[in-house]
């Protein structure tokens, strides 16, 4: 969407309080419509009222800046009311019912965790003043004058346009299709070495620019089919990579057809098998729990013992519940069924895990690491595409699934890729591409819930449900659907998938959330409620829990507690404690000019002394002062005439 035509396209009275709201006015002299001088005026984002904008309308925000930049009103929630108001986000002009965000105001956003980081989107936000130079002429046929992101925003509506961008590829001559379709085939990102190489002909580089001046090369790059992601690295957006990696993708349909056949032919199916289980509610109890400890708060890493208590309670790996964890963080919210479908979303799209990195949770990763474009995506994409192709209910050899996915066109060049990305982030990164296929195969894919394997792990087969996520099929939804929440006996809210993960997340704090097959299981905790009572938070969880099923008995006596003032204790830290029993000398050490800056806390009896106290010194002070300093013993040993003497 323009920014233009959503302004053109809203009510005159509408478009003249967004004016007025933003302080924008217009020139009747100019030739320029209102709407274009009104869209070069609003063109940048107001950041001081974006920063205060509620919680809701910034997951609003995250949930509109990737592809496609829209959803319907009534997803959105009640987050999408304040950008309306603000003019950030217009009703489309063929969908009133669906909201979407202008491509320009996307591009100025950070990216949220489960975008693609080759998305168009992406990659046009990040870019150089040349090469936003470059593509600007290219699109406008002379420099740009309006504001760049209305400028990108009509480049990233063309890219993201699929038909349209169809067409300006077929458009293109053989040759630089041929040199798109090699540089998706290693990954989708080059060096600039091997972009020359690749393109085999000249081109002229500036002394002191980072882009071809001439040549193919320059005219990729100026339409926007090929851009800088760094000193001396190239990359196809995604969604050009989608569109010219087809021929290989055929080849690589040849290869698992071939290994279908033989899977077809053997009787390798074991008489037992692990069968994969949903994620989905051991994901909603994990968040539950760390919801109660406090740990999602601010959008920092989860702390490992927080993250290992919480596994523990789940009753899972804190391997899987890393994972988990990460993919669930990013999550837009809605019933715990949809949970499975959103989290093997959000790690298809990558950014949130990676398993390229050594430490793959983008929280904990560090800065290197996090700009270091690698080649998990397409590996991940080689490794479904070929278990989806498989057979249907039949097993596959484990070392056969991956020697063909490792013959894969995009895992040849995945290698070269990983290896500038060490380059960029040294340490930060596994050292192969069959490191990452391995822990794809016996880590993220079993965590996920989207493999059934043996208990050793040498035959395995793509899970069911997750079978059907890739082929587009809806999961199925019980016949006879039951309450959405019900309690049983000793305060247990039994919790059905179809409870939106809000809400579960609004009780969490009275309790302890426990997977059971696809339901969970709330068991409200004393000491939790308690704490909550003494903290005065109790009131706004209890009408959570009345909205979603109002307490039985059992319930509502764990739930009646008193608010109890917690009486405050303070940890003083000390290295002496000079016992004077006498209160008026204890009153003239209090005040005395020598005592005074080593003495931590003056009490009942004596005071305490801090850390390097100069004890030989105060001795002779004390003595002055009409006191005698005698040594205690503590288990028989004399305590030291210094803090020094101590060992």
């Amino acid at each position: 969407m323009r920014l233009a035509d959503a302004l053109a396209a809203m009510p005159p009275a509408a478009f003249e309080r967004l004016l007025s709201r933003r302080g924008v006015t217009l020139d009747p002299g100019k030739r320029l419509p209102p709407a274009e001088q009104a869209a070069r005026a609003l063109a940048v984002l107001p950041a001081k009222r974006l920063a205060s904008l509620p919680a809701s309308a910034q997951e609003v925000m995250r949930a509109l800046t990737p592809r496609p930049g829209h959803a319907p009103r009534a997803a959105l929630g009640g987050g999408a009311l304040p950008l309306v108001e603000l003019g950030l986000v217009f009703p489309r002009a063929d969908a009133s019912d669906v909201l979407e965000m202008p491509a320009a105001y996307r591009l100025q956003l950070p990216a949220p965790p489960a975008e693609d980081p080759r998305a168009s989107r992406a990659l046009l936000a990040s870019l150089d003043a040349e090469t936003y130079r470059a593509i600007a002429i290219a699109h406008l046929g002379r420099p740009p004058v309006a504001p760049r992101p209305l400028v990108l925003g009509d480049v990233l509506a063309a890219l993201e346009a699929t038909s349209e961008l169809e067409r300006a590829l077929a458009a293109l001559p053989r040759s630089q299709q041929r040199l798109l379709a090699a540089i998706e085939a290693r990954g989708g990102e080059v060096s600039a070495d091997e972009l020359l190489e690749l393109a085999k002909e000249p081109a002229r580089w500036g002394p002191s620019t980072s882009i071809p001046k001439s040549g193919a090369l320059a005219m990729l790059l100026s339409r926007a089919f090929l851009l800088p992601v760094g000193a001396g690295a190239f990359a196809l957006p995604a969604e050009v990579a989608t569109i010219v990696g087809r021929e290989r993708r055929r080849a690589a349909l040849r290869v698992r057809e071939d290994l279908a056949r033989r899977i077809a032919r053997a009787d390798d199916d074991p008489a037992r098998a692990r069968l994969a289980d949903d994620p989905g509610p051991l994901a909603a109890a994990l968040l539950a729990e760390l919801t109660a400890r406090r740990e999602l708060a601010g959008g920092a890493a989860v702390r490992r013992s927080a993250l290992r208590a919480a596994a523990k309670e789940a009753g899972i790996d804190p391997e899987r519940a890393d994972l988990l964890v990460a993919l669930a963080r990013a999550v837009r919210g809605g019933p715990i069924a949809d949970l499975h479908a959103q989290l093997v979303a959000i790690w298809r799209a990558g950014g949130a895990w990676d398993e390229a990195r050594l430490e793959p949770d983008h929280l904990r990763a560090t800065e290197p690491a996090l700009r270091a474009l690698t080649p998990t995506s397409a590996v991940r994409e080689a490794l479904l595409e070929l278990l989806a192709s498989l057979p249907e209910g039949r097993f596959a050899p484990a070392d056969a699934v991956l020697r063909a996915t490792r013959s894969d066109l995009r895992c040849d060049a995945a290698a070269g890729m990983l290896e500038r990305a060490s380059r960029r982030a040294p340490g930060a990164l596994v050292a192969s591409v069959d490191a990452i296929l391995k822990a794809l195969l016996e880590r993220s894919l079993p965590a996920l819930g989207a493999l059934d394997r043996t208990e050793r792990g040498e035959l395995v087969r793509l899970a069911a449900p997750v079978r059907a996520m890739l082929r587009g099929v809806p999961a199925r939804t019980p016949s006879r659907p039951e309450p959405v929440a019900r309690w049983e006996s000793g305060g247990r809210l039994r919790l059905s998938s179809r409870v939106e993960l809000a809400r579960l997340l609004a009780v969490a704090p009275v309790g302890r959330a426990v997977p059971r097959e696809h339901d969970l299981v709330l068991r409200l905790d004393r000491e939790r409620i308690e704490l909550l009572a003494s903290r005065g938070e109790l009131d706004p969880v209890r009408a959570a829990l009345d909205a979603l099923a109002p307490p039985d008995a059992d319930a509502s006596r764990l739930l009646e507690v008193e608010a109890r003032a917690l009486v405050p204790c303070e940890l003083v830290a000390a290295s002496a404690y000079l016992d004077v029993p006498d209160d008026a000398l204890r009153h003239e050490v209090a005040r005395d000019d020598a005592f005074a800056p080593w003495i931590v806390r003056v009490l009942s009896g004596g005071v305490l002394l801090r850390d390097g106290a100069p004890i030989a010194r105060l001795e002779r002070r004390l003595r002055g002062l009409g006191g005698s300093l005698e040594r205690a013993r503590v288990d028989g040993v004399n305590a030291p005439e210094s803090p020094g003497e101590a060992t």
